[in-house]
């Protein structure tokens, strides 16, 4: 077996302190994700509003760079907020606005990056081995591995949620997949990209782990899918709003 010892749950390494609202959110830092979300300016028109878009982009990225400060699992986030940012900047043509994501984004960032470098700069023991390119290469090629990691994260999928409400996650994901697929769904396809973008993150860290992946998925699962559930719900009800707006100017 590829179990190394019970550590802890995946990213769990400290933080540079322990602030209040960790305490309050450690298994709950979704709402720093999904506060983020919510602040970036969404329409064309709100794009225009140079002001608001540099108020917008500011509080959406402090609000994401605590989500990193929280969990480490917030650096996934930030990464695929951070493309997402860039391309809707780029395609409003306010590519320059950028800089007002990374302003928010980059004090918190850089304390956690300096504790994470200069206090504990010991690789964290789910990614043990992962320095050597002939691991890495070996873990995330093992098509053992690959088939393990889908058959029980198809098998918590479905079951997430608990006996009275079996399915839902998978509901919920083709509801916003739809809903995005509509026209009005342009802000909700971006949402959807921040969450795939997210399960793929884990999902290499689940194949790079030196542990057992059905041991280590079966005993993170539940965690890691409550910070994707609220995007979804976000993002199938975004477009629903964007619909039902359209349909009520129509």
């Amino acid at each position: 077996a590829d179990r190394v010892s019970p550590s802890s749950s995946l990213m769990s390494t400290p933080s540079p302190t322990q602030p209040w609202y960790r305490s309050l959110t450690r298994e709950q830092w979704f709402v720093f994700i999904v506060a983020s979300l919510a602040t970036l300016p969404r329409t064309p028109r709100e794009w225009q509003q140079r002001g608001w878009v540099a108020i917008a982009l500011v509080l959406a990225g402090v609000l994401g760079s605590m989500a990193a400060w929280t969990k480490n699992e917030g650096f996934v986030y930030l990464a695929a907020a951070t493309m997402l940012v860039g391309w809707s900047s780029y395609r409003h043509g306010r590519l320059a606005d950028v800089r007002w994501w990374l302003a928010g984004l980059i004090p918190l960032l850089s304390v956690i990056v300096a504790f994470k470098v200069f206090v504990v700069p010991a690789t964290t023991d789910y990614l043990v081995g992962t320095s050597e390119s002939g691991t890495i290469v070996a873990r995330v090629l093992d098509v053992s591995r690959q088939v393990r990691l889908v058959e029980t994260v198809a098998t918590l999928a479905f079951r997430w949620g608990g006996p009275l409400a079996a399915g839902s996650l998978l509901l919920m994901l083709l509801v916003a997949a739809g809903l995005g697929a509509l026209p009005e769904g342009r802000t909700a396809r971006g949402y959807l990209f921040v969450s795939a973008v997210m399960l793929a993150g884990y999902s290499v860290v689940y194949l790079l782990t030196p542990f057992d992946v059905v041991w280590l998925i079966s005993t993170t699962f539940d965690r890691l899918t409550l910070q994707v559930w609220p995007v979804l719900v976000l993002a199938a009800c975004t477009s629903a709003e964007g619909a039902a707006t359209t349909e009520a100017k129509g």
